[in-house]
């Protein structure tokens, strides 16, 4: 089976709960040694937090208006000024 792009994933997690499962595992790792800074007994409850935050951003995120390179250059360089 061919590994989908976050990209890819992020666009079908908005009909395919599936996909947004699929985004979900791949943070899991780092969420998980993330979660070594904080005290034990809270380890639980702040990974159900951040599963929660992430559903959120995933699902409200409109990838459609992300800028392209040149509209994000453009962007940066009228920042400098």
């Amino acid at each position: 089976m061919e590994e989908k792009s976050l990209y890819q994933l992020t666009t079908e997690s908005k009909s395919n709960p599936s996909a947004l499962v699929a985004i979900l595992d791949s943070f899991e790792p780092k969420v998980k040694k993330s979660l070594y800074q904080t005290e034990e007994k809270n380890r639980e409850d702040m990974y159900q937090d951040l599963q929660l935050k992430m559903v959120e951003a995933i699902t409200s995120y409109d990838i459609s208006k992300v800028p392209g390179f040149f509209d994000f250059q453009v962007q940066v360089e009228s920042n400098m000024i």
